[in-house]
């Protein structure tokens, strides 16, 4: 697929785990590369083991869920990001929105979800 091919992995289920060869190691060369926004995540309890995630536009994981919503990202690599972060992260529960939209974000006050980012990597990003 070229860049402009590619579609996000959309995560909107709980307790999901999207992870890399057996064991959710990098060593095991999983990757996603280009696009836009490579996964977006909306429902809580996901998990993401090893996975390698290269050369975004705008992010590599696009994030929202309200305060009782968690996230785990382990053994990754986010490598040659340009958009303005490699994860993001927004407060409200957006399970039924097609899209994020910004106008929907809860205020920073309701409380964010819980994330938690182990044994990764960044390098090389150049995000504003």
């Amino acid at each position: 697929l070229t860049p402009s091919e590619l579609t996000t992995l959309e995560i909107s289920g709980d307790n999901i785990i999207v992870q890399c060869g057996g064991d959710g190691s990098r060593k095991d060369a999983c990757s996603i590369a280009g696009g836009s926004v490579q996964i977006r995540v909306t429902g809580s309890g996901v998990q993401i083991r090893g996975m390698r995630m290269l050369t975004s536009a705008v992010a590599a994981i696009e994030a929202a869920g309200d305060a009782s919503s968690e996230l785990l990202i382990a053994d990754c690599e986010f490598s040659g990001h340009m958009g303005f972060a490699a994860i993001s992260t927004y407060n409200g529960d957006l399970r039924n929105q097609p899209r994020l939209n910004v106008s929907d974000f809860a205020a920073p006050s309701s409380g964010s979800m819980n994330l938690e980012v182990v044994d990764s990597a960044f390098e090389r990003n150049d995000v504003s």
